[in-house]
């Protein structure tokens, strides 16, 4: 039997207004030796209020959903600039563009509970700030594992093998949990951006080159990148390589990772830290196309205006400090339960006509 009831939704704000900004930006663009270079360069500087938020201080007492509200505060600043250097050498033209961008935010003000320790509040850091604990290596011994000195783990029962990540107790309490999560690395937008690209013809003949990256950003590993296993069965293969075994520990070799477990209750080596929140900086090749043009003079002859033959790639290449199948392009989440598609490498050859 079903009976139809009623229910108190989340309050309505009357108050509701537009944010508001003041922003202020100064820059330059010249030109040089007869615009075969230019340069643009601009800074700015916005400070934006009446950021719609939800409150995060409200006691559960007060028995109500609340509704968002303009508190938020933020201050974002910066520069970037682009330089375009343009010329010719006998029969050669060529050119070279390169762009750099610096931007970074503060949370001047965000509705949130009062914090045990200061350093765990989010307002005053970036937004998306990554917080975590602080690896501090492996208990490589039941010597360490079973020292009384030993901080306890709140996770896993404070059931600690050789093999398991250790903590730094932040606190000072002898005991590993939340209040030991920290700010670590960045957030997982680059506050710097570049990049530089490059290109030129001769007789027909066309070049171009563009490499793109990041810097000032963090990567949050996936689920399957931290464990090595998934439900269907697969499994990350770099893992086994570095992961934490007696034997390893004892020849001497290079320990990345915890012992590779599958147990889905195993959470004390797999929460948010050090370990798996990376510099995801990065520069990647991210396209390069060759081309020649066939003479004007032969195409007319066949009904043609003209005629291109091109081979061009995407994504051929990529250097950061993640390991492979880790994209630092693509968004990672707090909660680490995703798995990203692999960014895919792709070699065209084409041809364009024009009649």
């Amino acid at each position: 039997t079903f009976y139809r009831t009623s229910s108190e939704g989340k309050l309505g704000n009357p108050d509701l207004t537009w944010e508001r900004a003041r922003k202020a930006n100064a820059g330059f663009d010249i030109h040089l030796w007869n615009d075969k270079i230019h340069l643009t360069a601009d800074w700015f500087h916005e400070s934006r209020n009446d950021i719609l938020t939800n409150r995060s201080s409200v006691p559960v007492i007060v028995g109500a959903s609340m509704p968002a509200y303009n508190l938020g505060r933020m201050v974002n600043w910066g520069f970037d600039g682009e330089i375009n250097w343009f010329d010719r050498a006998g029969n050669v033209n060529y050119w070279v563009k390169a762009t750099f961008t610096f931007a970074r935010n503060r949370i001047r003000y965000m509705d949130e509970a009062e914090k045990r320790y200061a350093y765990q509040a989010s307002t005053g850091q970036r937004y998306h700030q990554c917080f975590g604990l602080i690896a501090d290596g492996f208990y490589n011994t039941w010597a360490e594992v079973n020292d009384p000195n030993r901080p306890v783990s709140m996770w896993n029962n404070n059931r600690i093998q050789p093999g398991d990540v250790k903590y730094k107790d932040v606190n000072g309490d002898g005991v590993i949990d939340s209040y030991d999560f920290v700010p670590i690395g960045y957030s997982d937008f680059p506050e710097i951006s570049y990049g530089i690209s490059f290109g030129g013809n001769w007789k027909g003949f066309d070049v171009s080159v563009l490499f793109q990256g990041a810097s000032h950003v963090s990567f949050n590993a996936s689920k399957k990148s931290k464990r090595g296993f998934m439900e269907d069965g697969s499994a990350v293969s770099y893992l086994k390589d570095y992961s934490w075994t007696p034997e390893r520990y004892e020849s001497g070799a290079d320990i990345k990772f915890p012992h590779l477990s599958a147990d889905a209750a195993q959470t004390h080596n797999y929460q948010n830290s050090t370990l798996w929140i990376r510099d995801a900086a990065y520069l990647r090749l991210k396209n390069v196309e060759i081309g020649y043009t066939l003479p004007a003079h032969i195409m007319r002859k066949i009904g043609l205006q003209s005629t291109r033959i091109y081979i061009n790639g995407t994504n051929l290449a990529t250097w950061s400090g993640l390991f492979p199948g880790e994209d630092p392009e693509i968004p990672t989440y707090s909660d680490s339960d995703y798995e990203p598609y692999p960014i895919m490498k792709t070699v065209n050859f084409g041809l364009s006509l024009s009649f």
